[in-house]
């Protein structure tokens, strides 16, 4: 999976290589050249950057053989990474609402209202609206989803689908006066709900799963891939 991974990542900076500076450019291009990416998988990799990294600095540098340090402890620079991509998630998540062509294809998949929470109050959005029945959260920042739960109708549920790393604070008023409750869920595993609603809508996925499943790994899928059994390929 990590070639492709590399691959759709080299062709998505190739893609916007006349928005860098010319060079960042060159560096990307011979990124992309010497599959930098693939090669950090491997300690050589890993210390050769470093080595060029010590080259190109202008001070005198301990990066040579800083691979060393990684071996020595493996799983604190791992506990680093995981704090580092539950970061990154949450950032490339915000971005990626605040693009504009997301509410595009959020009106074309049939949703009736889109906002944005960096841009507008949803929680007052809601309340103009007459509060919600239930409420699914696909984002991971708690404030903005703890935010929403006095936005429900009595007995209302709040349904959390996105995982960060801080925890959800949970206001124990609107649980016992709203009588609300706050569920999680994990996308993507069947249940038997899943499986009913597959057979009224005449969904066979299976199939077609074997070519689904590497194109959502590698990053070429916007949403979600579904197999389409009419046209005979897994569609994004």
């Amino acid at each position: 999976m990590l070639p492709l991974y590399c691959q759709s990542v080299y062709r998505q900076i190739e893609a916007r290589l006349g928005e860098l500076p010319e060079s960042t450019s060159f560096f990307m291009r011979l990124m992309a050249q010497e599959n930098w990416l693939q090669s950090y998988a491997e300690l050589d990799g890993i210390a050769d950057v470093l080595r060029r990294m010590s080259q190109h600095a202008r001070r005198p540098n301990p990066l040579i053989g800083g691979e060393a340090e990684f071996l020595a402890d493996p799983s604190g620079f791992a506990a680093d990474f995981e704090w580092l991509l539950a970061d990154t998630r949450v950032f490339v998540g915000q971005w990626l609402l605040s693009r504009s062509d997301i509410a595009e294809d959020a009106r074309a998949l049939g949703t009736h209202l889109y906002t944005e929470t960096n841009k507008e109050d949803v929680a007052a959005k809601l309340q103009s609206m007459g509060c919600a029945q239930a409420i699914v959260a696909t984002i991971s920042d708690p404030a903005t989803v703890s935010a929403l739960l006095g936005e429900l109708v009595p007995q209302g549920r709040l349904v959390v689908l996105g995982v960060g790393k801080d925890p959800l604070p949970v206001s124990a008023g609107h649980l016992v006066v709203g009588e609300h409750s706050v569920l999680g869920s994990i996308t993507g595993s069947p249940n038997e709900k899943r499986l009913d609603f597959s057979v009224l809508a005449n969904v066979r996925p299976m199939g077609l799963a074997n070519e689904a499943y590497p194109r959502m790994k590698s990053g070429d899928v916007k949403f979600r891939m579904v197999p389409s059994v009419a046209s005979g390929s897994a569609q994004p």
